[in-house]
């Protein structure tokens, strides 16, 4: 079973992508909302470890009951 980092982190490595090889058409940011089953706790655990390892980027997550909102931004 895929962990919430896991399946988080895939997510936000595929927006990252898309900036990265978007960047000549001025994209500057990027959105997803991810259906889960997971705890506020473990959400804020994982984001927190994908946020330092992606210092270049600004995101942004809001948890709701089975979804988590990112926004994604490079600085």
């Amino acid at each position: 079973m895929e962990t919430s980092y896991e399946l988080l982190n895939r997510v936000v490595q595929s927006k990252i992508a898309i900036l990265k090889e978007e960047a000549y058409l001025s994209i500057k940011e990027q959105k997803a909302s991810v259906l889960l089953h997971y705890t506020k706790r473990t959400i804020d655990k994982s984001m927190a470890r994908i946020i330092a390892e992606n210092p270049d980027y600004q995101i942004i997550y809001q948890w709701e009951i089975n979804a988590i909102n990112l926004h994604i931004k490079a600085k």
